[in-house]
This record gives structure tokens, sequence and C-alpha cells, in this order.
């Protein structure tokens, strides 16, 4: 498939405007595959900045220079149909609707928010979109567009094989790059991204990431970018050129008689990237080692299958196109060698132990707290009900809330952990349909082109493309790398290169059948002069007029190409410059459209960047709030936690801190459901703290009866009421109720703003049955949900409701480890001293508690009331240890603490010789552990065994030297047994009674 530069007959200004839209459009492309992928993975909304600025930029500037230039090739990729039908896949779930129609589309939605279709509700409305999430619905829209002007403006870019190999340089680059970042931010870090950046949930020092928050994704992102490293490190299409141009001697002293990437028609400079296999191999190979090594630093045993996988198919592909010969081999094994040397003396332990988890071939092992099984299993019960057109692009960290059931952890879900099944239930079959379609239609070009192409070069081109590609899908079953945009914006970039080799291939395999067709043969080696025309490629061995004979045949069929169509199933469109009237009219004509075309381009993109622009801000307003909020809450709620006192009232100045914060938030992005229900309930919060310290202190409870009682005429009148009982802050409660009412509205399933609304509902002149109905839609959109669990048990234990808020209560208790204590707070202690065990056995029948509840009710009962009260609560007790017990596998020291534990429990019950067995058994399992030690020389010496209480207590004072209550110990039994003191008759009885049972 030869190609020649495209001159322009236009003017010499015309001429300078289209060379700036070229290097306009060269230097957008790096930015795609390195600027994207450094703002966090492209997951922080600068990143959505960045991706959304760049990828319509290129467009506008693809599509000036369409409208400046006479013979600028354009090419319908194919792929547009998906497009299309993906837009008006997310439109449909964006476009209002009527409740009839949106019932029959998605019945899932009604009965989930019952009170927005429930006649008569003046409160709400009706709920109008097929998205339960419709502003991030709109971002992914956003995204979706982005990401196809990249992948079509790059698809147009690509004009010859070298093209597709500048891609690779600069996708080698970028790896390379965030790979050294990652690896420095490790090793050489403070826990915090470029050394500045804190993220509310992630650090560095866990595993190398990068400017990825997740180990996996940026595993994901080595994979996408480790075939075109390896081609750049072992030479790449400049050895396959250089061989069949007679070796190293041919490349010497060459012309560069080829053009850039632009296709202006100027000489090329030299690459600033250079392929060439004989420039610092030696330095290439050590920054793939350097990207090897950071690969298994991250510790994500699904990345480093899938970047083993692509490293293996770009190997095949480069020994099949005899480039990793002997001498790659052994440059390949330097850099294996140079990752082992590194992994030997960093992070070898780790990587080892979660390599092993690989090699054991168990899913139990790979998956052992069954976390992803879990959440993959309610994700498809989730698609179930969402068929048609899912619940909502970027919903699904709201409805999986729906269908996970109870969990012991404060941690959510945010995406499915399987990218398939995430689009799934967000758009429905029709979504995961396109995308499956998309994928079949990558990998038959790709394998077209692997197979097919005019050369070894571009058959080597392929399938190095196609490596990455081929790891990025399959990741996708096991993580959610689709939903990343650094990571998918790679993909399409990739994606666009294998599309148009394998339109080089089914342009090639057309160009012999039409010369067969008329007896003459499309020569191998004539197709490679005219496709190794690339910058920095030098062309010796043929003669001069063979040259110039073979340059005027492809100027010739690529007249033709352009004017026609080259191949079936496509049209390629290309105006002429010529001299009569009616062409030049067309020429002005196509110019007035494509003009057209960039205003319009300019205008959304602009838009969208003033659109976006706002989320920026309040994003790093949001996570101020959320790092205060974990800095002030952490230590008071730990000791909350351990001990079971009240849990702390957050300080004045924090509480206003975060209100500032949150306010901040909300006014830079209005349509951002979450900063509002927070803010609602910080409002609620301050409230509670003035009204502690006010002259008329009525918890928000009574003051609510109060109201609902008079049964005030008006609104006015209520607030006159609340100015006089209240003062002043009861201006906080109509700000709570304004924010809880937003939420809302931008997301019907945030449950936590229907009690806010239910609570306040008095302000609006609500009585009970109005609350039971926003308890029972806060329910229904939150069914798991701790903090609605408990109001909705708490209202049902004050209505004297005992199976209601009995069932509501267990539910919370399961709900995490805050609402156990919460719940044990709040029931423990109501029965006389005499019924503590009654009261305690009836607590365990209901909740059902593990050993972490168990451990803490202990605890809490322990305060208040002796050993003696609490039997059934104790034998619960070390019960639960015993279940732990006998579950663990291979870790002794943990069970040694679990024996120590029911040591102290057992010694609290009077049982010394029991006692005394736990603390020998802790002490045989962790040999090296200083309390068991302790402990069971103190069990032996209260028992007389006063000989091996000497060697523990010497083995104790080994490690503590000079500790004095260990010296005057060790003093006292050696004049014990000096004493030749015997051992207690009824102490002697028990332990032997004992030690028979």
């Amino acid at each position: 498939m030869p190609q020649i530069p495209f001159h322009d007959s236009s003017s010499g200004t015309q001429s300078l405007w289209v060379r700036l839209c070229d290097q306009g459009l060269d230097a957008l492309q790096p930015v795609c595959l390195f600027g994207v992928p450094l703002m966090m993975g492209g997951r922080h909304p600068l990143g959505h900045l960045l991706l959304v600025t760049t990828a319509g930029t290129m467009l506008l500037l693809w599509c000036l220079r369409r409208g400046l230039s006479a013979r600028s090739p354009f090419t319908w990729t194919g792929a547009e149909w998906l497009a299309a039908a993906g837009v008006l896949l997310l439109g449909l779930q964006l476009v209002p609707m009527p409740p009839a129609v949106l019932s029959r589309l998605s019945p899932a939605v009604p009965s989930f928010l019952p009170l927005w279709f429930q006649q008569g509700n003046g409160a709400l409305g009706a709920w109008p979109y097929l998205s339960l999430m419709p502003e991030e619905t709109r971002l992914c829209l956003i995204l979706f567009l982005s990401y196809f002007a990249v992948f079509w403006v790059t698809a147009q870019r690509i004009r010859t094989i070298a093209d597709v190999e500048r891609i690779f340089r600069y996708l080698a680059w970028a790896v390379t790059v965030v790979a050294g970042l990652g690896v420095l931010q490790h090793v050489a870090g403070n826990d915090k991204f470029f050394w500045f950046y804190q993220h509310p949930y992630s650090t560095t020092a866990d595993a190398v990431k990068g400017c990825f928050t997740n180990r996996n994704h940026f595993a994901d992102f080595l994979a996408l970018g480790i075939g075109p490293l390896l081609w750049w490190a072992l030479g790449g299409g400049s050895a396959v050129t250089g061989r069949e141009k007679g070796g190293a001697a041919s490349r010497r002293g060459a012309t560069r008689a080829v053009f850039s990437w632009s296709g202006s028609g100027k000489p090329a400079g030299p690459d600033a990237f250079s392929s060439h296999p004989a420039e610092g191999r030696w330095l290439r190979m050590v920054l793939l080692g350097t990207v090897l090594f950071a690969g298994l630093l991250s510790l994500s045993r699904a990345g480093n299958v899938v970047l083993a996988l692509a490293l293996m198919i770009t190997a095949a592909a480069l020994y099949r196109g005899r480039i990793l010969r002997p001498q790659g081999f052994a440059v390949l094994g330097f850099a294996v060698v140079l990752t082992a040397a590194a992994l030997a003396i960093f992070g070898r332990d780790r990587v080892a132990e979660r390599l092993d988890d690989l090699a054991a071939l168990s899913w139990e092992t790979l998956d052992r707290q069954a976390s992803r099984t879990t959440v993959w299993r309610n994700t498809w019960r989730a698609a179930e009900d969402f068929p048609l057109v899912g619940s909502g692009a970027g919903s699904f960290r709201f409805v999986q809330a729906l269908y996970e059931g109870p969990r012991s952890h404060a941690e959510y879900y945010s995406h499915a952990e399987q990218s398939y099944l995430q689009v799934l239930l967000e758009t429905g079959w029709p979504g995961l349909g396109l995308l499956l379609c998309g994928w079949i239609l990558v990998f038959v070009r790709a394998g077209r082109a692997a197979i097919r192409g005019p050369d070894p070069r571009h058959r080597m081109a392929a399938a190095t493309a196609a490596a990455g590609l081929v790891a990025h899908a399959l990741h996708g079953l096991v993580d959610f790398v689709f939903y990343v945009p650094g990571l998918t914006v790679t993909a399409v970039t990739l994606a666009a290169c294998v599309w148009r080799l394998g339109d080089f291939a089914a342009d090639s395999a057309s160009t012999r059948r039409r010369g067969i067709a008329n007896g003459t043969s499309a020569s191998p080696g004539n197709q490679r002069i005219g496709e190794s025309a690339s910058p920095g490629r030098e062309t010796k061995g043929v003669s001069a007029s063979l040259g110039k004979e073979l340059i005027g045949a492809s100027a010739k069929f690529d007249t033709r190409r352009i004017g026609a169509s080259a191949s079936p199933g496509k049209r390629r469109i290309a105006a002429g410059g010529g001299s009569t009237a009616e062409e030049r009219g067309t020429a002005a004509s196509r110019r007035l459209v494509w003009s057209a075309a960039a205003l319009c381009v300019a205008v959304l993109t602009g838009v969208v960047v003033a659109d976006r622009l706002p989320a920026v801000f309040a994003q790093q307003m949001w996570e101020r709030y959320l790092i205060l909020r974990r800095a002030s809450e952490s230590a008071s709620m730990d000791a909350w936690l351990q001990d079971g006192e009240s849990p702390p009232e957050r300080p004045a100045e924090s509480e206003r801190r975060v209100i500032e914060l949150l306010t901040r938030a909300a006014e830079a992005e209005p349509r951002w459901a979450e900063p509002h229900l927070r803010l609602a309930q910080a409002y609620l919060r301050r409230f509670h703290a003035l009204q502690l310290g006010a002259e008329n202190a009525m918890p928000l409870s009574q003051i609510r009866d109060a109201a609902v009682q008079s049964r005030f005429p008006s609104a006015a009148a209520l607030e006159e009421w609340l100015a006089a009982a209240v003062g002043e802050h009861r201006r906080l409660l109509y700000l709570a109720r304004h924010e809880a009412d937003q939420a809302v509205r931008l997301c019907p399933l945030l449950g936590e703003a229907y009690l806010v609304l239910g609570e306040l509902g008095f302000l609006r002149g609500e009585g009970d049955a109005e609350l039971r109905q926003w308890t029972a839609q806060a329910l229904r959109a939150a069914p798991y949900n701790g903090n609605i669990l408990f109001e909705a048990g708490l209202q049902a234990f004050l209505a004297g409701d005992e199976a209601g808020w009995i069932d509501y209560w267990r539910r919370a208790f399961h709900a995490g480890r805050l609402h156990q204590r919460r719940l044990i707070r709040q029931l423990a202690g109501r029965a006389s001293p005499e019924h503590i065990a009654e009261e305690t056995e009836f607590l365990l029948r209901v909740f059902e508690p593990d050993l972490e509840a168990v451990r803490f009710m202990y605890r809490y009962y322990r305060k208040s009331y002796p050993a003696e009260n609490l039997g059934p609560l104790a034998e619960a007790y070390l019960s639960a240890l015993q279940s732990q017990i006998a579950g663990m596998e291979n870790d002794p020291a943990a069970e040694a603490q679990l024996r120590l534990e029911s040591h102290f429990i057992l010694l609290e019950r009077g049982d010394k010789v029991g006692a005394l067995e736990a603390a020998r058994q802790a002490a045989a399992l962790d040999p090296n552990d200083y309390r068991s030690h302790h402990y069971l020389s103190q069990r032996l010496e209260e028992l007389g065994h006063w000989a091996e209480a000497e060697e523990h207590v010497r083995w104790c004072l080994l490690r503590r030297p000079g500790h004095r209550p260990l010296e005057r110990r060790l003093a006292a039994l050696r004049e014990r047994q000096l004493s030749g003191a015997a051992l207690p008759p009824a102490v002697a009885a028990r332990e032997t009674a004992g030690a028979q049972r």
C-alpha cells in the first residue's frame, strides 16, 4: 500500500496553517498516552478535564486541516456505527420520560423508588430518568465521546507503518517514566503521590502504583505498553527494514527520502525517539528491566499475569519477525537478570508471597475473603433487574448496594471488579453487546494484519499492538480497568493502530488481486519500498531509475485510491485541486462544511471544558473534607471502639471547617449529590451541638414531637415558634432540609437523605405517617445501610413494636462494627445486676455475634459487672475463640495470640489450670513472643512450678536486661527452690484434675 505526501495547491499561508495543525496533532498524541494517565490514572477530575480538552482539540485541529488542505486524506473507519449506537444508548438513559414509559423500559426503577411513583406525592414528584445517577451518566457520555474522538483522529492520522511505530515509541517512553516514578515513590517516598498529593484512600507505601491509585491499574498500564517497549528496545521496525536493505552497511550514509507523519512534504529531521537497534540498546534493556521490576513490585497478581502474557505475545511476534535472535535473547536475558537482582535487594518476600498465591491455582486462595465472588454475584443479580437499558452508566456503587447484603466493614465497592459485568449492569445487554462487538472487530483486524500484513514489519507491529489489547481485555474479567480513563485512552489508541494496520493488510491484498487480474505481479519488494517511506528510514541498494519509477507508480495508485474506493466497505475521500469552476466550487463547499464542523467542535469543547472545570475545584474541597474527617475521627473513634465509651463529638472548629469545605464543594459542583447529603448531616450535627449548650436544651426529636402536636396553621407560624423555642440556629434545620432534598433529586438511592427529610418533615407540616413513608423509602433505597436500619429500629422501639426493632437492629448489627458497638451501648445494662446473665443470653441469641463483637460485648460488660455474673457471655467468648482457632491455617503467631486471649478469660473465671494450659500452648506456638512467656511464668509460679517458672523468667530477662521486677521475681523463685517448698496440696489436686481432663 504505497503512500506519498499530500501536496496542497493552496496558498503559502494555508500551508503554514496546515503545518501548524499537523504539529499540534503530533504534540497532542503523547498527551493522551502520558498526560491523562499521569492525572491519577485519569480518574481524577483533572484527568477528565485533560482528556476532554485533548480529544476536543485533536478533533478541532483535524477539522481545520480538512478545511484548509485540498488534498487531506479522509477515511471512514467503519467504527462510526458503534459510536453512534453508544451515544444513543447513553442519551436514552438521560432523556426525561413519562412514568408509564419508564416503568415499561425499566420496571425495577419504580420498585426501588416507591415514594417517587406514589400518587399525590407532592414532596418529590416522579423520577424521570432511566439512569439512577444521571450526572454520572452524563460524565460517562462525555468520556465516551472523548475516547471515540481520540480513536477516530488517530485512525485518520495513521497513513503509513511509520505512524504506528511513532505511537509505539511514545507509549514505550510513557510506561518507562510511569514505572520509574512508581519505583521512586515507593522506595524514597513520603506516602504521597508525586511527593505532594495526599489521596484520601491510597498511598504509595503498600505497593508500587506510579500515578494510579490502584496497583492493578498500574500493572495494566504496563501491560498495555510492555509490547511497544520490547519492540523499541530490540530495534523494532528498523531492524526489519535494515535487514531487507542489506544490513548495517546499507543503513549507513543513505539519504532520508521520506516524509513525516503529518504528510506535510517536508523531509523529516532526526527522530527524537529513534528506534535504531544499535543506539542505546543496553540502556533500553535497563529501562525494560525497570518496568518489569515495577510490575512485580505492584504486587498485582492478575496484573502480572497479563503483563507476562503481553510480553510473551510480543516476544513471539519479534521472534517470528527474526528480530529476537541469539543477540536479542542475550539482551533480553540481561533485563531479566537486572530485574531479579533488584528484587533480591528489595521486595523479594512480598513478591514471592503474591506469586505463591498464583502458583496455588486455587480461586479460594486468590479470593480468600470471597470479596470478588460476592460482588460479582451481587452485580449479576442486579443486572437481571435492568436487562434492557441498564441502571445508568456510573450508577454501580449505589445500585449494587441494593443487593450486597450485610457486611461487617465500612468500605463499599465503587466498581464491580469485573468490567464486563459492570457494563452489563449499567447499560444492559445492548451496552455489553456493543462492547463485545468492538472487541471482536478490533481482534479480527489484528488477526488479519498479523497474518496477512504486506511484510514482516506490518505483521510485527500488529502483533505488538494486539498484545496490549489482549492483556487489557482479559484483565477486564477480574478488574474494572475499562473504567479508568488513562487505561482506556491508551487502549483506544492501540486499537486505532490495529484498525489501520488491518486496513493496510486489506488494501495490500486488494492490490495483489488487481495485479493478478491485470496479468501483472505486485512485488512485495516494491510494496516495502513504498511503505517504508517514513521519517528516519534510509533507502539505498536500488537504482535511482527504479526508485523513480516505483514512486511514480505509487503516486498514480494513491491518486486513484483517494478518489475512489480502495477496498470493499471502505470509502476514502479527498477532493482534488481541480482547475474547473465546478471543482473549485466543490472544494469551496467542502472547506465551508469542515469549517462549520470545526466551529461546532470548538463550541462543544468549550462548553464541556467549562462544565468540567468546577468539578476540579469541587473534588479538591471534597478530598480535603475526607482527609479532615478521617483525621478528626480516627484517634477518638478507635478509643471508643476499644473501650466502649460514648462516641466523641467533633470539636466545634472542626465541624465549622467541615461545613465550609462541603459548602464550597456543593457550590462549585451543585450537580454532585454526595456533598449535599454530607452537608445536610453536618448541619444537623451542628444543630445538635448548639442545642446542647442552649438555654432550652431540647433535642430535635422533642422539637419535632412538639411541632407535630401543635399543628401550626402555617409555615410562618411554625417558624415563629421555632425562633422562640430554638433561636437563631433554627436556620440550620432549613438548610439541612434543602441540602437533603437536593441530594435525593440528584441521586434517588441516597437512603440517608430520606432520613433527614423525614426527620425534618415537620418543617413542611408532615406528621408520623409521612415519617414512616420517608423511612420506608430510605430502607428501599439502601436496605443494608446500618444507619438507616438503626433509625428504623429506634422508631419501632419507641413505638413499642418489639418484633420490628429486633428485626431492624439484628440487620443493623451485621452492617458493620460501628453499628454493633452502638447497639451494644444502646441495649447493654438495662437489666438489674442479678438478671445480667439473662440479658446477655438474650443479646447473644438475637444478634449471634462473631468473635470481634462478642469480644467487645465482654469488655463492655466487664467494666460494670464482675466476671461471675457473665457466665454465658464468657462461654460464648471462649467458644468464638475456639472456632476462630479451628479455622486458622498455618499462622502460629496469630493462633498464639488467640490462645493467650483465652488464657485471660479462663483466669478471670478462676480456672488457673486451664489458663496455664492456654498460656503453655501460646508459648509453644510462638516461642519468640514475650507476652506468652511472661504470663506463662506467672501461672507456673502461682501453681508452684518454680523451676519451670524460673526458666521463663530468665528468658524474659534476657530480652529485657536490667528489668527490676523480673530480677526480683527471679530471686524469689530461687529462694523458694532453695527452701524446698512443696507444691500446695490444693493446687496439686486442681492441676492433676485439669491434666486428666
